[in-house]
């Protein structure tokens, strides 16, 4: 983990659950209907020119590593308007069939431990 902007570009943020949960209500989770609730979905990774990266970061608290994702299936408003966070958690795999073995871990996972888990988009391997 780190907290400097001139670290890797996808390094994650999160190094484990409790770093994860220790974040403000709405970093990675949201609450709804009384609810903790999750939303997963697998996404891939863009490359944006270093300009737009410098924008995004300055738009929003540099200190957290930046990565470009685009999500398969779902576009970003309809992610936004759901997920009430412009974060996201990350499961890297170097290919899709561990993707789809870490989305669909991570999703158990979360709900054994009583969260609302919603599989957003496509290519999961799941729906």
């Amino acid at each position: 983990m780190t907290d400097t902007p001139d670290a890797h570009p996808f390094s994650p943020c999160c190094k484990d659950l409790a770093t994860a949960l220790s974040f403000p209500a709405g970093r990675h989770f949201f609450i709804e209907d009384g609810k903790l609730k999750m939303d997963l979905g697998r996404a891939g990774v863009v490359h944006l020119p270093e300009h737009e990266t410098q924008r995004r970061w300055d738009a929003t608290t540099p200190q957290w590593p930046i990565m470009h994702a685009v999500t398969y299936g779902i576009t970003r408003d309809q992610m936004m308007a759901r997920h009430k966070s412009n974060h996201i958690q990350v499961a890297y795999a170097p290919d899709a069939a561990r993707a789809n073995l870490a989305l669909a871990t991570k999703a158990a996972t979360f709900r054994e431990m009583g969260l609302e888990v919603a599989i957003c988009g496509i290519e999961n391997g799941l729906l």
